[in-house]
Protein backbone atom coordinates (compact mmCIF):
# COMPACT_ATOMS: atom_id res chain seq x y z
CA UNK A 1 0.00 0.00 0.00
CA UNK A 2 1.53 3.34 -0.95
CA UNK A 3 0.69 7.01 -1.05
CA UNK A 4 3.27 9.72 -1.55
CA UNK A 5 2.11 13.20 -2.57
CA UNK A 6 5.04 14.80 -0.75
CA UNK A 7 6.81 17.69 -2.45
CA UNK A 8 4.33 18.33 -5.26
CA UNK A 9 0.63 17.40 -5.04
CA UNK A 10 0.54 16.51 -8.74
CA UNK A 11 3.17 13.77 -8.50
CA UNK A 12 3.61 10.47 -6.80
CA UNK A 13 0.04 9.21 -6.43
CA UNK A 14 -0.43 5.48 -6.82
CA UNK A 15 -3.39 3.17 -6.64
CA UNK A 16 -4.00 1.77 -3.20
CA UNK A 17 -4.39 -1.98 -2.79
CA UNK A 18 -5.43 -2.82 0.73
CA UNK A 19 -5.50 -6.28 2.31
CA UNK A 20 -8.25 -7.78 4.39
CA UNK A 21 -11.32 -7.28 2.19
CA UNK A 22 -13.54 -9.45 4.32
CA UNK A 23 -15.97 -6.61 4.98
CA UNK A 24 -17.59 -4.17 2.50
CA UNK A 25 -16.25 -1.19 4.47
CA UNK A 26 -12.71 -2.35 3.66
CA UNK A 27 -13.45 -2.30 -0.05
CA UNK A 28 -15.20 1.10 0.16
CA UNK A 29 -12.25 2.79 1.87
CA UNK A 30 -9.90 1.38 -0.79
CA UNK A 31 -12.12 2.73 -3.56
CA UNK A 32 -12.47 6.11 -1.85
CA UNK A 33 -8.70 6.46 -1.42
CA UNK A 34 -8.05 5.58 -5.05
CA UNK A 35 -10.72 8.05 -6.18
CA UNK A 36 -9.21 10.89 -4.13
CA UNK A 37 -5.73 10.05 -5.45
CA UNK A 38 -7.00 10.03 -9.05
CA UNK A 39 -8.71 13.38 -8.54
CA UNK A 40 -5.58 14.95 -7.07
CA UNK A 41 -3.61 13.75 -10.09
CA UNK A 42 -5.78 15.86 -12.41
CA UNK A 43 -6.73 18.83 -10.18
CA UNK A 44 -5.08 22.21 -10.66
CA UNK A 45 -3.08 23.18 -7.58
CA UNK A 46 -1.87 26.47 -9.04
CA UNK A 47 -4.19 29.30 -7.98
CA UNK A 48 -7.00 26.84 -7.15
CA UNK A 49 -10.53 27.98 -7.88
CA UNK A 50 -13.40 27.75 -5.41
CA UNK A 51 -14.91 25.01 -7.59
CA UNK A 52 -11.72 22.95 -7.30
CA UNK A 53 -11.60 23.48 -3.54
CA UNK A 54 -15.24 22.51 -3.02
CA UNK A 55 -14.76 19.38 -5.14
CA UNK A 56 -11.66 18.43 -3.14
CA UNK A 57 -13.36 18.94 0.21
CA UNK A 58 -16.38 16.95 -0.98
CA UNK A 59 -14.16 14.04 -2.00
CA UNK A 60 -12.42 14.26 1.37
CA UNK A 61 -15.77 14.14 3.21
CA UNK A 62 -16.69 10.95 1.34
CA UNK A 63 -13.33 9.50 2.33
CA UNK A 64 -13.94 10.28 6.00
CA UNK A 65 -17.42 8.74 5.82
CA UNK A 66 -15.82 5.49 4.62
CA UNK A 67 -13.12 5.77 7.28
CA UNK A 68 -15.71 6.24 10.00
CA UNK A 69 -17.58 3.12 8.81
CA UNK A 70 -14.32 1.20 8.79
CA UNK A 71 -13.47 2.16 12.37
CA UNK A 72 -16.96 1.26 13.59
CA UNK A 73 -16.66 -2.12 11.88
CA UNK A 74 -13.25 -2.60 13.50
CA UNK A 75 -14.82 -2.54 16.95
CA UNK A 76 -15.99 -6.10 16.35
CA UNK A 77 -12.89 -7.29 14.48
CA UNK A 78 -10.05 -5.97 16.60
CA UNK A 79 -8.83 -7.79 19.67
CA UNK A 80 -6.60 -5.73 21.93
CA UNK A 81 -4.20 -2.88 21.32
CA UNK A 82 -1.45 -5.24 22.27
CA UNK A 83 1.68 -3.12 21.99
CA UNK A 84 3.00 0.20 23.14
CA UNK A 85 3.74 0.92 19.49
CA UNK A 86 0.05 0.65 18.59
CA UNK A 87 -0.86 2.92 21.50
CA UNK A 88 1.74 5.40 20.25
CA UNK A 89 0.21 5.42 16.77
CA UNK A 90 -3.35 5.83 17.99
CA UNK A 91 -2.25 8.74 20.21
CA UNK A 92 -0.56 10.36 17.23
CA UNK A 93 -3.66 9.89 15.07
CA UNK A 94 -5.78 11.54 17.75
CA UNK A 95 -3.32 14.45 17.91
CA UNK A 96 -3.44 14.77 14.12
CA UNK A 97 -7.22 15.01 14.17
CA UNK A 98 -6.99 17.87 16.69
CA UNK A 99 -4.46 19.67 14.47
CA UNK A 100 -6.72 19.29 11.43
CA UNK A 101 -9.67 20.65 13.39
CA UNK A 102 -7.55 23.62 14.51
CA UNK A 103 -6.60 24.39 10.90
CA UNK A 104 -10.23 24.13 9.79
CA UNK A 105 -11.24 26.45 12.63
CA UNK A 106 -8.62 29.05 11.74
CA UNK A 107 -9.59 28.78 8.06
CA UNK A 108 -13.24 29.35 8.99
CA UNK A 109 -12.12 32.55 10.75
CA UNK A 110 -10.28 33.60 7.59
CA UNK A 111 -13.42 33.00 5.54
CA UNK A 112 -15.47 35.08 7.98
CA UNK A 113 -12.97 37.94 7.85
CA UNK A 114 -12.83 37.80 4.05
CA UNK A 115 -16.60 37.83 3.72
CA UNK A 116 -16.86 40.76 6.15
CA UNK A 117 -14.22 42.65 4.18
CA UNK A 118 -16.16 42.10 0.95
CA UNK A 119 -19.37 43.25 2.64
CA UNK A 120 -17.69 46.38 4.04
CA UNK A 121 -16.28 47.18 0.61
CA UNK A 122 -19.75 46.95 -0.91
CA UNK A 123 -21.18 49.25 1.79
CA UNK A 124 -18.40 51.81 1.27
CA UNK A 125 -18.99 51.83 -2.49
CA UNK A 126 -22.74 52.41 -2.03
CA UNK A 127 -22.39 55.11 0.60
CA UNK A 128 -22.66 58.68 -0.63
CA UNK A 129 -20.07 60.95 0.90
CA UNK A 130 -18.11 57.91 2.10
CA UNK A 131 -14.42 57.20 1.60
CA UNK A 132 -12.91 57.70 -1.84
CA UNK A 133 -12.56 54.73 -4.13
CA UNK A 134 -8.80 55.10 -3.95
CA UNK A 135 -8.86 54.75 -0.15
CA UNK A 136 -11.26 51.79 -0.40
CA UNK A 137 -8.86 50.00 -2.73
CA UNK A 138 -5.89 50.86 -0.48
CA UNK A 139 -7.75 49.34 2.47
CA UNK A 140 -8.44 46.22 0.43
CA UNK A 141 -4.77 45.88 -0.54
CA UNK A 142 -3.76 46.12 3.13
CA UNK A 143 -6.30 43.43 4.02
CA UNK A 144 -5.08 41.11 1.24
CA UNK A 145 -1.47 41.46 2.38
CA UNK A 146 -2.36 40.75 6.01
CA UNK A 147 -4.52 37.81 4.94
CA UNK A 148 -1.68 36.24 2.98
CA UNK A 149 0.69 36.69 5.91
CA UNK A 150 -1.72 35.12 8.42
CA UNK A 151 -2.62 32.16 6.21
CA UNK A 152 1.03 31.38 5.52
CA UNK A 153 1.36 30.51 9.22
CA UNK A 154 -1.27 27.79 8.79
CA UNK A 155 0.49 26.60 5.63
CA UNK A 156 3.72 26.24 7.64
CA UNK A 157 1.90 24.20 10.33
CA UNK A 158 0.41 21.97 7.66
CA UNK A 159 3.83 21.37 6.11
CA UNK A 160 5.15 20.24 9.49
CA UNK A 161 2.31 17.74 9.77
CA UNK A 162 2.99 16.60 6.23
CA UNK A 163 6.63 15.91 7.07
CA UNK A 164 5.66 14.01 10.23
CA UNK A 165 3.29 11.76 8.28
CA UNK A 166 5.86 10.84 5.64
CA UNK A 167 9.00 10.72 7.77
CA UNK A 168 7.57 8.19 10.24
CA UNK A 169 7.91 4.58 8.97
CA UNK A 170 4.91 2.26 8.90
CA UNK A 171 4.76 -0.02 11.89
CA UNK A 172 3.75 -3.69 11.88
CA UNK A 173 2.16 -5.55 14.76
CA UNK A 174 2.00 -9.26 14.01
CA UNK A 175 -0.30 -9.78 17.00
CA UNK A 176 -2.98 -7.43 15.70
CA UNK A 177 -3.04 -7.38 11.90
CA UNK A 178 -6.38 -5.65 11.54
CA UNK A 179 -5.54 -2.76 13.86
CA UNK A 180 -2.21 -2.32 12.09
CA UNK A 181 -4.07 -2.05 8.80
CA UNK A 182 -6.63 0.42 10.21
CA UNK A 183 -3.82 2.66 11.47
CA UNK A 184 -2.16 2.55 8.07
CA UNK A 185 -5.42 3.55 6.41
CA UNK A 186 -5.68 6.46 8.85
CA UNK A 187 -2.25 7.63 7.76
CA UNK A 188 -3.30 7.43 4.11
CA UNK A 189 -6.36 9.55 4.86
CA UNK A 190 -4.23 12.03 6.85
CA UNK A 191 -1.91 12.36 3.87
CA UNK A 192 -4.86 13.16 1.59
CA UNK A 193 -6.17 15.64 4.16
CA UNK A 194 -2.92 17.62 4.25
CA UNK A 195 -2.89 17.90 0.46
CA UNK A 196 -6.47 19.15 0.18
CA UNK A 197 -6.17 21.53 3.13
CA UNK A 198 -3.05 22.97 1.55
CA UNK A 199 -5.07 23.42 -1.64
CA UNK A 200 -7.66 25.33 0.38
CA UNK A 201 -5.07 27.59 2.03
CA UNK A 202 -3.41 28.27 -1.33
CA UNK A 203 -6.62 29.99 -2.39
CA UNK A 204 -5.89 32.80 0.07
CA UNK A 205 -2.15 33.16 -0.49
CA UNK A 206 -2.32 33.59 -4.27
CA UNK A 207 -0.53 36.74 -5.48
CA UNK A 208 -2.56 39.89 -5.99
CA UNK A 209 -3.78 40.29 -9.56
CA UNK A 210 -3.20 43.85 -10.71
CA UNK A 211 -4.25 45.91 -13.73
CA UNK A 212 -2.36 48.88 -15.08
CA UNK A 213 -4.53 51.13 -17.27
CA UNK A 214 -3.15 52.43 -20.55
CA UNK A 215 -6.23 54.59 -21.19
CA UNK A 216 -9.61 55.23 -19.64
CA UNK A 217 -11.18 52.25 -21.37
CA UNK A 218 -8.32 49.77 -21.83
CA UNK A 219 -5.92 48.12 -19.44
CA UNK A 220 -2.97 45.79 -19.57
CA UNK A 221 -3.60 43.10 -16.96
CA UNK A 222 -0.52 41.66 -15.36
CA UNK A 223 -0.09 38.81 -13.04
CA UNK A 224 2.82 39.53 -10.72
CA UNK A 225 4.45 36.63 -8.88
CA UNK A 226 8.05 36.57 -7.62
CA UNK A 227 9.08 39.28 -10.02
CA UNK A 228 7.44 37.70 -13.06
CA UNK A 229 4.89 39.57 -15.15
CA UNK A 230 2.50 37.40 -17.12
CA UNK A 231 0.56 38.97 -20.04
CA UNK A 232 -3.21 39.22 -19.63
CA UNK A 233 -4.02 36.55 -22.24
CA UNK A 234 -2.01 34.04 -20.17
CA UNK A 235 -2.93 35.29 -16.72
CA UNK A 236 -6.70 35.34 -17.19
CA UNK A 237 -6.86 31.57 -17.58
CA UNK A 238 -4.93 31.06 -14.33
CA UNK A 239 -6.86 33.19 -11.84
CA UNK A 240 -9.25 32.22 -9.07
CA UNK A 241 -12.26 34.09 -7.71
CA UNK A 242 -10.17 36.11 -5.26
CA UNK A 243 -7.87 37.30 -8.03
CA UNK A 244 -10.87 38.10 -10.23
CA UNK A 245 -12.06 40.39 -7.44
CA UNK A 246 -8.57 41.91 -7.32
CA UNK A 247 -8.67 42.61 -11.06
CA UNK A 248 -12.11 44.22 -10.80
CA UNK A 249 -11.07 46.58 -8.00
CA UNK A 250 -7.74 47.45 -9.60
CA UNK A 251 -9.60 48.13 -12.82
CA UNK A 252 -10.80 51.45 -11.40
CA UNK A 253 -9.83 54.15 -13.87
CA UNK A 254 -10.58 52.02 -16.91
CA UNK A 255 -14.28 52.96 -16.86
CA UNK A 256 -16.59 55.65 -15.53
CA UNK A 257 -17.03 55.76 -11.75
CA UNK A 258 -20.70 54.72 -11.72
CA UNK A 259 -20.01 51.85 -14.12
CA UNK A 260 -17.10 50.72 -11.95
CA UNK A 261 -19.23 50.76 -8.78
CA UNK A 262 -21.96 48.65 -10.39
CA UNK A 263 -19.45 46.10 -11.71
CA UNK A 264 -17.58 45.97 -8.39
CA UNK A 265 -20.78 45.48 -6.36
CA UNK A 266 -21.86 42.60 -8.58
CA UNK A 267 -18.44 40.98 -8.28
CA UNK A 268 -18.47 41.41 -4.48
CA UNK A 269 -21.88 39.75 -4.23
CA UNK A 270 -20.64 36.81 -6.32
CA UNK A 271 -17.54 36.57 -4.15
CA UNK A 272 -19.61 36.48 -0.93
CA UNK A 273 -21.62 33.60 -2.37
CA UNK A 274 -18.36 31.81 -3.19
CA UNK A 275 -17.12 32.23 0.38
CA UNK A 276 -20.44 30.92 1.73
CA UNK A 277 -20.14 27.83 -0.47
CA UNK A 278 -16.60 27.05 0.73
CA UNK A 279 -17.58 27.69 4.34
CA UNK A 280 -20.54 25.30 4.21
CA UNK A 281 -18.22 22.53 2.93
CA UNK A 282 -15.74 23.23 5.72
CA UNK A 283 -18.45 23.04 8.38
CA UNK A 284 -19.50 19.63 7.04
CA UNK A 285 -15.86 18.55 6.89
CA UNK A 286 -15.35 19.55 10.55
CA UNK A 287 -18.34 17.43 11.56
CA UNK A 288 -16.88 14.44 9.70
CA UNK A 289 -13.56 14.90 11.48
CA UNK A 290 -15.22 15.10 14.88
CA UNK A 291 -17.22 11.96 14.14
CA UNK A 292 -14.13 10.04 13.01
CA UNK A 293 -12.16 11.17 16.05
CA UNK A 294 -15.00 9.99 18.26
CA UNK A 295 -14.98 6.59 16.51
CA UNK A 296 -11.23 6.28 16.99
CA UNK A 297 -11.63 7.08 20.70
CA UNK A 298 -14.27 4.37 20.92
CA UNK A 299 -11.89 1.93 19.24
CA UNK A 300 -9.19 2.74 21.79
CA UNK A 301 -11.65 2.49 24.70
CA UNK A 302 -13.11 -0.76 23.39
CA UNK A 303 -9.70 -2.32 23.33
Amino acid sequence: MGFSPKATPRKGFRSVTLPCRSHPSNYRIEQALNKVNAWMETASFSNPSAKTICRGVSELMKLYECLNDLVKTSLSQTSTISSNQNMKWTDELLDESVSFLDILSSTADVLLQTKQQARDLGCDLRRKGGPSIESIISSYIAFRKKLRKDVKKSVASLKKMDNMIYDCPFMTDFENHHLTWVIRVFRQVSASTTVILRLLLNFFVTPIYKTRPTSRFTALSRYISKGKVVPEEKAVTNTNELQCLDATLFGYGTSYKLEFILIAQKKLEEFEATIDDINSRLESMSRRLVSTRSSLLNLVSFN
